[in-house]
């Protein structure tokens, strides 16, 4: 494991190490800034292999995997995991977890809850409504994020009414059973979760949201099961009947309508608090620059080829119908295993030149096995679900894509750009606008390298680039992009939003902060520390 003295090192050429983090469960935590996007993000350090056997480190993946299937403003959000190196990646969080703050005060008063938990019913609510796990214990894994400028060390002791703007935010990471570590210590465990109801009892997230009340509001700690309930001080008697009926008797149809009936039992008048960010500036609308202001070219692909043959071509694809196999003619998504030895040969054999259709249909992301016509040898499977020739499955959040038992994708739709004033850009036929907007990533499993990274292209897809100039797709689904590719109008447009001087250029133009153009076939485009020829057809 790295010492302190990896502090600045740059661990993946994307992510610079700011400061060790004292305290972590396993390996060790780095606040750190991710060169691509200018963020400041935790990396955890595990080890290679994650330093677990193989059964921890599959739950462990699995766990990260249906963490970042959930896309919600309050869910912490987890950006990947690399179980082969142990880089395990996750949003920052400026400010402390409502355990800290329960610490230092021993209880909160109602006041206290009903300015802090607004949002958190609701996001309790989502992941019940997702048939996502519910995170336990709760009281461990809800945090408060304020602005970097703001000291939250300072505010532990501050009423809360004081306090700046802050969010809350809920780490959804869960692994539902004890997962033993015996690569370190087999009397510790990765991640424990005590026996309550089960995840898929609908009474499971009002039931954890009432224990969490009850002990933030200085209840006595409960015993699973138990009957007995201690009237609350600082709730009313209004108050104390509904906690006490979620807890003993009947439960609330949702987390939400315990909230509500506790709020009006309550009486409690409180304005919500002002969130965090709650007035972001409108990014300004990009101008074309005069040296680049020639006709656009229509197109549904565009090929970008590098002029380093060792280089990965990277491609676009517009049309409704995007296609996933191991033949380069046939296939938009390449999956044939690098290098090609003997062994890697007949493994992509075993893959269906089109081994899986994707279409977008009434604003939806549907996917069938096989190549429209035909079922394809070996079955496929998203996120275990057996996939059919003939009826669609929906794709609604971030999944696995398995191809036999040969090939893993992981399969992640960005379907809400930032709002974005776009001017009419050319004068050609006015296109309509797509449904859904934003984009597809297909990012190969276990560090399979692809020979063609290909994007399934709606609206637009931001990037960013990694401390040697490469090219590192926005999968965050948050916050604005250095920069993006855009389909608009029936044409191919890079914007330049923020990257540095001379990392984007056309035709050795650069393109530079707040600027579009268009892309023709021909041209010479330079992504960070690669150049490009563009065709478009």
């Amino acid at each position: 494991m790295p010492s302190s003295s990896t502090i600045r090192s740059l661990v993946a050429d994307r992510f610079e190490l700011l400061d060790e983090l004292p305290r972590s469960n396993d390996g060790q935590m780095f606040c750190a800034r991710d060169v691509a996007f200018g963020e400041v993000v935790a990396v955890k350090l595990l080890g290679a292999g994650c330093s677990m056997e193989a059964a921890a480190r599959e739950a462990l993946e699995t766990a990260v995997r249906r963490a970042q299937s959930a896309r919600h403003p309050h869910l912490l959000r987890h950006d990947a995991l690399d179980a082969a190196t142990g880089v395990q990646v996750r949003e920052w969080i400026h400010g402390f977890s409502l355990l800290d703050l329960l610490r230092r005060r021993r209880e909160l008063t109602a006041d206290d809850v009903f300015l802090l938990l607004p949002t958190l019913p609701a996001t309790l609510d989502y992941l019940a409504a997702q048939s996502l796990p519910l995170p336990r214990p709760l009281l461990g894994k809800i945090f408060i994020q304020f602005e970097p400028a703001v000291a939250p060390e300072k505010l532990l002791t501050q009423p809360v009414p004081t306090w700046p703007a802050f969010a809350l935010k809920l780490n959804p990471l869960t692994i539902p059973t004890s997962v033993a570590d015996p690569a370190r210590d087999t009397t510790r465990t990765l991640i424990t979760m005590p026996h309550t109801a089960t995840l898929s009892d609908a009474a499971a997230g009002p039931r954890l949201l009432a224990e969490l009340l009850y002990e933030l509001l200085g209840g006595r700690q409960r015993e699973p099961d138990t009957r007995r309930y201690s009237p609350l001080t600082t709730l009313s008697e209004t108050g104390n009947g509904v906690l006490r009926r979620a807890l003993l008797a009947a439960p609330h149809a949702d987390c939400q309508a315990l909230w509500r009936d506790l709020r009006t039992g309550q009486a409690s008048n409180l304005a919500p608090p002002v969130p965090l960010g709650a007035v972001r500036p409108r990014p300004r609308p990009p101008v074309i620059p005069q040296s680049l202001l020639g006709q656009p070219k229509p197109g549904d692909a565009l090929t970008l080829t590098p002029q380093n043959p060792a280089a990965a071509s990277i491609q676009f694809i517009a049309r409704t119908q995007f296609k996933i196999g191991r033949s380069f003619q046939s296939a938009d998504f390449v999956t044939r295993l690098f290098p090609e030895t003997e062994r890697n040969e007949i493994i992509s054999n075993r893959i269906g030149r089109v081994h899986v259709v994707a279409e977008r249909v009434g604003g939806r992301l549907l996917l069938r096995d096989g190549n429209g016509s035909t079922p394809s040898l070996n079955g496929s499977h998203l996120d275990g679900h057996l996939l059919s020739p003939d009826h669609p499955t929906p794709l609604t959040r971030r999944a696995l894509l398995s191809l036999g038992d040969d090939y893993f994708l992981d399969l992640i739709p960005l379907l809400q750009p930032p709002p974005r004033c776009l001017p009419d850009l050319w004068p050609g036929r006015n296109f309509p606008a797509p449904e859904p907007p934003g984009a597809l990533v297909c990012e190969p499993r276990h560090g399979q390298p692809s020979l063609r990274r290909c994007v399934w292209l709606f609206s637009e897809i931001g990037f960013g680039l990694d401390a040697r100039g490469r090219l590192v797709w926005d999968t965050r689904g948050a916050g604005e992009s250095p920069a993006a590719w855009h389909h608009h109008r029936g044409c191919f447009w890079v914007r330049n939003q923020s990257l540095g001087a001379g990392t984007l250029a056309l035709d050795n133009i650069p393109l530079t902060s707040d600027q579009i153009a268009p892309i023709t076939t021909g041209q010479t485009v330079r992504l960070g520390s690669s150049l490009f020829t563009a065709e478009v057809c």
